[in-house]
């Protein structure tokens, strides 16, 4: 067990505390041998499933490792996620040259959202410009961001009124430069909170700096900057910064950074382990940290795998995952 600080901040209140990474020993479940690489594990809405991509496309298995992977469709993409317990949902980019005469290629690119079932049927849900990945709502509800803004793929429990009664939360923060105006496309780095159907829109924070925020599934609370708590006002609740390098920005291009589990409770984050003569990162750990208090508890104990895309399973119970360097899945239970 290692010692290291952590700085726990509380509205109107600051303190030092010193916290414990508890390494402890959690049943561990493995698809795949490594001799095919398998990436970014989805839950299925019902936690019996999960489905992640593969060599030349979709697959799906048991959780518990009881059945061996199987290939549902070939294809390529990225951001899957169930759309219900039967049915997956996915972003596609296509890119080609179109010829003009007397000039070189043009080259054209064109972003599609598809939907494919267990069978291996698949459908365009829709096609266009500058679409945004597909997400899920904390009621169940899957949309993406089109050019008119956010659309339903499927209905969650608040059926069509999931726009208008949940929110988001966005940063300005780093600045994105407008060629245009010659400056930053924004006048402020601050977070913004709005309902999904554009009709509210309230800025949270003023003068600051945080990134990547990410509203808890309760929509009660922020998390930014991959460790800083907010409330929906923009008070800074806690800062569970662990004192430790974590993987939150880019490894070989796939992204990684701190997620809220499902009750909102706790946070799971990959931290590095790097090898202090060449600076290369060697491997990493899934750590989770409790919101309420401090200590965090590493789940993990692999020092030859680079643990990627952790995801919480819908009872918050288990978080599956897959390695970097040999392609495996992973499935920590917790309880």
């Amino acid at each position: 067990m290692r010692t290291q600080k952590l700085i726990l901040g509380l509205f109107m209140l600051l303190f030092v505390s010193h916290s414990f990474i508890f390494a402890q020993s959690f049943e561990t479940i493995q698809i795949g041998n490594g001799t095919q690489k398998f990436s970014k594990p989805v839950w299925s809405p019902n936690g019996e499933n999960l489905a992640f991509w593969g060599h030349g496309g979709i697959y799906v298995c048991k959780w518990d490792g009881s059945e061996q992977p199987k290939k549902i469709f070939d294809t390529f993409g990225e951001d899957l996620m169930w759309a219900s317990d039967s049915e997956l949902v996915y972003w596609q980019r296509k890119y080609w040259e179109e010829k003009q005469e007397g000039k070189r290629p043009k080259r054209m690119e064109r972003d599609f959202i598809k939907l494919v079932n267990l069978k291996g049927e698949e459908q365009t849900i829709t096609e266009g410009n500058n679409l945004q990945a597909p997400c899920k709502l904390p009621d169940g509800a899957v949309i993406f961001a089109g050019e008119q803004g956010y659309e339903i793929i499927r209905e969650g429990n608040l059926g069509k009124d999931a726009l208008k009664e949940q929110f988001g939360v966005t940063s300005h923060y780093p600045p994105i430069y407008d060629s245009r105006k010659k400056g930053p496309e924004y006048e402020d780095t601050d977070i913004w909170i709005s309902s999904l159907d554009g009709n509210f829109k309230k800025r949270v924070t003023y003068g600051k700096e945080y990134y990547t925020p990410r509203i808890s599934p309760d929509m009660t609370k922020i998390l930014a900057s991959d460790f800083i708590v907010l409330d929906l006002n923009g008070n800074e609740l806690a800062n569970l910064n662990p004192g430790t390098k974590m993987i939150s920005k880019y490894v070989s291009s796939i992204p990684c950074c701190s997620k809220w589990s499902p009750d909102s409770k706790s946070i799971v984050y990959t931290m590095e382990v790097d090898n202090d003569e060449t600076q290369m990162i060697e491997g990493s750990e899934l750590c989770i940290i409790n919101v309420d208090g401090p200590g965090r508890t590493e789940i993990t104990s692999t020092p030859a795998e680079i643990e990627l895309n952790p995801e919480w399973s819908p009872d918050s119970e288990k978080i599956a995952c897959n390695s970097l360097n040999t392609g495996k899945i992973f499935i920590i239970k917790l309880k």
